[in-house]
């Protein structure tokens, strides 16, 4: 799996392959048009997503990003339990820029453990921090943005087969 600002979803796809197979398709969802120009200003600060084209039966997820002033950011998600596998919390930190109205990610790194202190859980969720850090590290993560305003962050992720699209706001 090719996931741009990957950390937090890639638990939700681990926790439904363990539980189901092969996942379906996304919903579709109304999009806006890609952003020609972004100021990174105002991408500065903390933001609440969520996922606006979840999985059928997708876990629900929490995902606050922060995005400093100095280049650097940190994402702090919570992934509900689902079948066998327990809550998931992961924690993503890295470095941001923004280049040709995308938000590019890179050194990044992951930590993710069960919530609920499970050992097989937190077996599969430090085994994927590990998968989100590898894959990460053979190339800048890029999503693009597709609406960035003082409230408002819309991001889906570029070279993903059925991306989901995350909607921010403050």
């Amino acid at each position: 799996m090719r996931l741009r600002v990957r950390a937090p979803w890639l638990f939700l796809v681990l926790a439904a392959c363990a539980t189901r197979g092969e996942l379906p398709p996304r919903p579709a969802v109304a999009l806006p048009e890609p952003a020609a120009t972004i100021d990174p200003g105002l991408l500065i600060g903390r933001w609440s997503c969520r996922d606006l084209n979840p999985y059928p039966e997708q876990p629900e997820q929490t995902l606050v990003a922060t995005y400093d002033a100095d280049g650097s950011f940190v994402t702090e998600s919570s992934t509900a339990a689902r079948g066998r596998i327990g809550p998931i919390v992961a924690t993503g930190r890295g470095r941001w820029t923004i280049q040709s109205a995308q938000l590019v990610t890179r050194d990044v790194h992951t930590e993710a453990r069960a919530a609920d202190g499970d050992p097989q859980t937190d077996l599969l969720a430090k085994a994927g921090a590990q998968m989100v850090d590898a894959l990460s590290a053979a190339s800048p993560n890029t999503a693009e943005i597709l609406q960035l305003a003082p409230d408002r962050l819309v991001l889906r992720p570029v070279g993903v087969e059925d991306p989901a699209v995350l909607a921010c706001t403050r």
